[in-house]
Parts: structure tokens; sequence; C-alpha cells
């Protein structure tokens, strides 16, 4: 196995009809577990991988709404201090992608204020976001940094969004508690 050297493999007498007869016996019994003929098998097959596309879209897509869901059976805190809106929620995420889609719908819900989400990824996952008109007031990175400091973990960011986590998902209500003390101490 080396650059520019290719390896050909061949069956002949024999063998070669063994290995062809293999593989009619292979495309038939895909073809059955398709229910099609053979010769519909790649159509068949392209259909399926398409459906289970959009199929997961739409898994995501439900995920997303029951994740943004409002109200306290949804695991949703809202409050309002210093004349803004605060909502912290507890989200089940596949990772940073899916909560970030997540805050971003509920900051686009709020119209102004910040917004804190914690998930269990394996991990305790904390993501912060503010709202354009709030970034003077709310460094969403430095408290992020005091999040990660006090929880054992790391992250930072920017004063709109930043975004951290920790090795212990069990310390994500401890994240919550260090949140509501930063804004209180910024407010």
């Amino acid at each position: 196995v080396s650059a520019g050297v290719r390896r050909l493999e061949a069956v002949a007498g024999t063998e070669a009809m063994v290995y062809v007869q293999n593989m009619a016996d292979m495309m038939a019994a895909i073809a059955a577990g398709l229910k099609c003929s053979p010769t519909e098998t790649v159509e068949r097959i392209t259909a399926l991988q398409n459906r289970v596309r959009e199929q997961e879209s739409r898994i995501k897509d439900l995920n997303l709404k029951i994740a943004t869901g409002a109200g306290a059976a949804s695991g949703e805190e809202s409050f309002e201090t210093d004349g803004f809106k605060v909502v912290i929620k507890k989200v089940e995420a596949d990772g940073p992608a899916q909560m970030r889609e997540v805050g971003d719908r509920i900051k686009d819900r709020l119209g102004s204020g910040v917004v804190f989400l914690g998930a269990d990824t394996g991990k305790a996952t904390f993501m912060i976001m503010v709202t354009d008109d709030l970034k003077n007031r709310v460094n969403a990175g430095s408290i992020m940094k005091a999040i990660c400091e006090q929880t054992g973990g790391r992250g930072g960011g920017k004063p709109q969004f930043a975004q951290g986590g920790a090795p212990d998902a069990a310390v994500i209500d401890q994240a919550v508690e260090i949140f509501k003390q930063a804004l209180r101490g910024e407010a």
C-alpha cells in the first residue's frame, strides 16, 4: 500500500461463478427486504434515505418546539430585574448548536432581555444570551467566567453571547444561582 499503487482483486473459473451467484443472492435478499424488484433497489434506497433526512429534520424541529415551550411545566423560570426580562431554562439538547437555536428562539420571543440555558449533555453546558439593547448593561462573558470559575468549568464569551461548561452535570443548579447573583450585582 503506497502512493500510486493499485491493487486488483480478480476471481476466475468456478470461483467467479460462485461470486456472481453470491452477489445475485445478496441483491435478491436486499430487494426482498425493500419489497421491490432488484432493478428498483437503487431508487428505493434513495427514497428511503430522503425520507430519513426529512424525518430527522422534523424530529429536530419538534425537539426545538418542545424545548422552547414557555411556562413552569417546561422548566422555564422568568422574572424581571432592573427593568429587563430574564429567562432561565434547563433544556434537553444534544449539544451547543441545538442550545443556541433554543436560546435564539427564546430571545426573539422576549424582544429585550437575558437568557440563561443549562443542559446536561453528559456534562454541564451553559449558555448566556443578551439582546442588543442590553449589551452595555449585562456582560454575558464576565458572568460566564464567574460561573465557570465557581463550578470548576471552562468558558467565556462576548458581552452578548457566552458559553461554557463543567465536567459535573450536577452543578447546573449552582450555575443558575451564580447567574442570578451576578445579575443582582450588575443591576
